[in-house]
């Protein structure tokens, strides 16, 4: 404790002990010359084997080399500027690249149980396809025990929304799509499987919080009212919440149920053509089921749907599982290219620290005599080290909080 208190009264009366320390070193001074020594010793030296039996000299020593690299950099505003800016750009591009990887493949969507989700693609030897016809998504629906839910997507050209010339961005989904989700509404409901999963059921819609806000001004009453949708009649029956995350990274202004596609395009043979992929699938892995496990029975489902349809399946066909809770799903030549992409970044950010080091080498070289007379008048090579080592660290310090704040501005936060 006596050690602990003789050190706080250092740090917090250390300007009054180094004016005393000064005084009785001038005082020896003076002593050691009237008694004929000339050599005295290293002042300064020795006024830091002085403060070192004071304890806790390394938060002081900081302190004045954080100063001290403040000033020289201040000194030289140009090279401080080109330092920071070089950094920033290396830094900024590595962060921003990572960030929309992260986003993209990694980061888990905000919706119910995300890593139980699972992307359904078909793949042959010879074919590989993102899309399945939307018979065969309701066989494995209505078949497979190792998915707990099945739910299918279609994504079809805009439509028109009452007399609104600019167009509406829409998808088509299965009834059970926003329940499996998680998805509470803001106002109104959600599609229901139990009221507009038949197709005799009437035709309903979701609007998204951003249309609701821009095209009906963010009236509550639109709630229940019937509006136009390709001249067809459907009833608004809700709005998503602000932050909702669609499967796929898509964002429609509208959703409907997919039972009702018929009824918005007329002529549309999507829900009973098992020849030609059209919708989008993901599966909910029931409890205690993995991907792999799943994959055995849905290839045993995909044979089943060859020998009912053998010119509609492939040959050797097999639904492959991906995990479908991130905003995209990455497929192998996908991982190539971030791969790539990631290459060149780093590259950037070795250019910049190459950059940076010609730099520092040129201003060391500048600074060699600086150097030299703080050799001569004391300095040791560990505290010159240190001291070129604070200001390399607080350039680092600097280029990293300009790069960090670069990469913030980005657009896809």
């Amino acid at each position: 404790m006596s050690e602990l208190l003789r050190r706080l009264h250092y740090l917090l009366n250390r300007r009054k002990l180094d004016a005393e320390l000064e005084s009785d070193m001038e005082f020896h001074r003076e002593m050691a010359a009237n008694e004929g020594r000339q050599n005295f010793g290293n002042t300064l030296g020795l006024r830091e084997h002085a403060r070192e039996a004071w304890g806790w000299t390394w938060l002081d020593r900081l302190l004045q080399d954080l100063r001290y690299a403040t000033r020289m950099l201040a000194r030289l505003p140009g090279f401080t500027l080109t330092a920071v800016l070089v950094l920033a750009i290396g830094i900024g591009v590595n962060v921003s690249a990572f960030s929309l990887f992260n986003l993209v493949a990694l980061k888990l969507l905000p919706v119910r149980d995300p890593v139980s989700l699972v992307r359904l693609e078909r793949h042959s030897p010879e074919n590989i396809a993102s899309v399945m016809p939307y018979p065969s998504a309701i066989f494995y629906r209505d078949h497979a025990k190792t998915l707990s839910a099945v739910m299918a997507v279609l994504g079809v050209p805009p439509m028109e929304v009452e007399d609104d010339a600019q167009p509406t961005s829409a998808s088509f989904v299965t009834a059970n799509y926003f329940a499996e989700l998680g998805t509470s509404p803001a106002f109104g409901r959600m599609l229901d499987p139990r009221r507009d999963e038949a197709t005799d059921a009437a035709p309903a819609v979701v609007l998204s919080y951003a249309f609701w806000q821009r095209r009906f001004g963010a009236d509550a009453s639109i709630i229940g009212r019937t509006i136009h949708l390709n001249k067809k009649q459907a009833t608004v029956v809700g709005t998503t919440p602000y932050a909702f995350a669609s499967l796929g990274g898509e964002g429609p202004d509208i959703w409907l149920p997919m039972t009702q596609q018929p009824y918005f395009v007329e002529g549309s043979k999507v829900l009973s053509d098992s020849a030609n992929g059209s919708v989008r699938v993901w599966g909910r892995l029931a409890p205690g089921i993995t991907a792999r496990m799943a994959e055995q029975e849905l290839l045993a489902l995909t044979n089943e749907l060859r020998r009912q349809h053998p010119k509609e399946i492939w040959d050797k066909e097999y639904i492959h599982t991906d995990p479908g809770g991130h905003l995209q799903v990455m497929q192998r030549e996908m991982y190539q290219v971030a791969a790539m992409v990631a290459v060149l970044t780093l590259l950037i950010l070795v250019v910049a620290c190459a950059n940076l080091g010609g730099l520092l080498l040129a201003r060391a070289v500048m600074r060699e005599h600086e150097i030299r007379i703080r050799v001569s008048i004391g300095a040791s090579r560990p505290r010159i080290f240190r001291q070129l080592f604070t200001e390399s660290l607080l350039l680092a310090l600097l280029g990293s909080s300009a790069g960090m704040g670069a990469s913030e501005m980005r657009p896809f936060r």
